[in-house]
C-alpha cells in the first residue's frame, strides 16, 4: 500500500511539473530531514552529505549550513581534534556540493556564478530580482507601496548583522542544550529570520 501511494505521488503530473520548474520543496525537505535523522543516529558523514544534497537541490536550505557546522563544532565533536573532524565534514559538504553543481559549472560557469551570487545580491534596477511573496519585510513594504518591487535596496545588509547576532545566540544555546531537537528549533528560527528580510519568501 505504501509503494502504491508513493508511485501515485511521484507520478502525479502536478508533482512532476513542480519538480522540473524547481517549485517543489518536498525533495530538499526530504534531504534535510534525512540529514537530521542521520545526525541523531550518529552517522555524521551521511548527515553532512544529505545536507549538501538539500542545498544542492534548492538553495533555500542553505540557511541551515552555518548552524549545522556550528552545532557539529560545539556539540558533536567534544574531542581534542574536533576542528580537524569538522574540517573533514566541511570538505565532505564541499565535495558533495561540487559533484551536484559540476554539470552546471561545465555547462556555463559564468551563468551559474551570476545566478547564485551576482543576481540575488549585487544586481540593481531592471536586473534586480523582483520582490515576490507576502511574508517578509520587503514583501510587506512592497504590498503597501512604500518601496518598488524592483528596488535595488540591498536587504542582505540588514540580514548580515541579524544573522551574525543569531549565530552568537545559537552558540550559547548549543553549549547549554546540546540535543539535536534544539538544533531543529534553531533551524526554524534561523530560517524565519533569514527569509523575513529576503526578496523572495
Amino acid at each position: 500500500e505504501r509503494k502504491t501511494i508513493l508511485i501515485f505521488f511521484f507520478l502525479n503530473p502536478l508533482i512532476i511539473h513542480n519538480i522540473f520548474i524547481g517549485a517543489n520543496d518536498a525533495i530538499p525537505l526530504f534531504f534535510l530531514i534525512a540529514s537530521v535523522v542521520f545526525l541523531v543516529l550518529m552517522k555524521v558523514n551521511f548527515a553532512t552529505a544529505f545536507l549538501a544534497m538539500a542545498t544542492g537541490t534548492k538553495l533555500t536550505t542553505a540557511a541551515f549550513v552555518p548552524l549545522y557546522f556550528l552545532y557539529l563544532f560545539l556539540v558533536y565533536y567534544q574531542k581534542l581534534n574536533r576542528a580537524e573532524m569538522v574540517f573533514k565534514q566541511i570538505a565532505l559538504f564541499g565535495g558533495t556540493s561540487l559533484a551536484i553543481y559540476l554539470p552546471f559549472i561545465v555547462w556555463d560557469v559564468g551563468g551559474l556564478f551570476n545566478d547564485l551570487i551576482l543576481h540575488p545580491f549585487f544586481q540593481s534596477g531592471l536586473d534586480a530580482p523582483e520582490i515576490v511573496g507576502f511574508l517578509g519585510i520587503p514583501q510587506i513594504l512592497a504590498n503597501l507601496g512604500i518601496i518598488s518591487r524592483l528596488t535595488d535596496f540591498p536587504f542582505y545588509l540588514i540580514q548580515l548583522p541579524l544573522v551574525t547576532a543569531f549565530l552568537f545566540f545559537a552558540y550559547y544555546i548549543f553549549k547549554k542544550f546540546p540535543q539535536v531537537n534544539f538544533l531543529c528549533v534553531m533551524y526554524v528560527l534561523f530560517f524565519m529570520l533569514v527569509f523575513s528580510f529576503s526578496r523572495i519568501s
